[in-house]
């Protein structure tokens, strides 16, 4: 027998000392398999299933954040779309209120013997202002206050002699001539109706009543027959004013409505109700200057719309007449 012996079989080599190895090996064996080997399926499904919540919550999270930032953004085009419409439509109210009329004003379709200055606003015929003191300044007032301005000034007799026009002096005694026309006198309607007082738009308004140029239109005068005839259209206040063989023209004035006479209150004339027949004598004639009257408001009902009706009477004008010769309006102190 060889005395040379594997360790193994050694009698000597320690037993315990291998079994202990051997155990230190078989451990580290069973911890790698536990560590490679497939997961558990139930704990498998729980990963999945709680990752599936995260990416849920967080695909919710995503969209309330998008929705939120969406109805911040309509929202906010919402508000920037009601601004823009308030500020139009307040712009539009603030154009309208305080328009300038031009002289050659269209809202009234219908062609009429007279036209009023200021020209009123509007589908309603409304001359409408604030009262205040000459010395407060308002855009309406002033824009009422310039018209009325612009037109008397043509009227100043120095000036259009100076300029050669074809104007002079006419009386009853004295007719104008051919290519001549009948200067206006207005000073009576400036002692009532002051520029410098802004024609009493401080509470007792005058608006002009003004002859439009009707080529070769003469007043005929009314008769005895008419003033009793019943068929006539004249009005009772008409009726009381004409004299019968006056070629004289009358213009009245008044409420349209019960509740426009109630509130109109008396009204004055400048320099009074008639204009005499020579100063009508229009034949196309650029220099002719219209004549006019002024009706003043000595005590108008405020914060009230009141309709007006002027109407210029002669013996050849009816109310189917073309021109018409009613000159219907309203007029709005504040």
């Amino acid at each position: 027998m060889s005395k040379i012996m594997d360790s193994k079989g050694d009698e000597n080599f320690p037993l315990n000392q291998m079994t202990k190895n051997d155990e230190k090996n078989s451990s580290k064996k069973s911890l790698t398999k536990d560590i490679l080997k497939e997961p558990d399926p139930a704990t498998e499904k729980l990963v999945k299933e709680e990752n599936e919540k995260q990416q849920k919550k967080s695909i919710k999270e995503r969209l309330a954040s998008s929705r939120y930032l969406s109805n911040r953004r309509v929202r906010g085009v919402v508000i920037t779309l009601l601004a823009l419409l308030i500020i139009v439509g307040l712009t539009i109210v603030y154009l309208i209120l305080n328009m300038t009329p031009a002289d050659d004003w269209k809202g009234d379709p219908v062609q009429r013997m007279m036209r009023t200055i200021p020209m009123p606003n509007g589908s309603r015929n409304l001359i409408r202002f604030r009262r205040g003191e000459p010395g407060q300044s308002d855009r309406q007032r002033s824009n009422i206050v310039s018209q009325m301005e612009k037109f008397v000034g043509k009227y100043n007799f120095n000036d259009l002699v100076a300029q050669q026009k074809n104007v002079t002096m006419c009386s009853e005694s004295k007719q104008p001539s051919d290519q001549e026309f009948c200067f206006y006198p207005i000073d009576r309607v400036l002692e009532n109706c002051k520029p410098k007082d802004q024609f009493g738009y401080s509470g007792t308004p005058c608006v002009f009543i003004v002859l439009n140029k009707i080529l070769n239109w003469l007043p005929e005068a009314y008769t005895q027959e008419d003033m009793k005839s019943n068929s006539s259209e004249l009005s009772p206040e008409a009726r009381s004013r004409i004299n019968p063989g006056s070629s004289k023209v009358l213009i009245t004035c008044g409420g349209r409505h019960n509740f426009d006479k109630e509130n109109i209150g008396k009204i004055s004339y400048y320099p009074s109700q008639e204009i005499d027949a020579y100063f009508f004598n229009y034949d196309g004639h650029e220099d002719f200057l219209e004549p006019f009257i002024a009706i003043k408001f000595e005590s108008l009902t405020s914060h009230a719309a009141i309709g007006v009706e002027c109407r210029i009477w002669s013996r050849n004008l009816n109310s189917t007449s073309i021109p018409s010769p009613s000159l219907p309006f309203n007029i709005l102190m504040e």
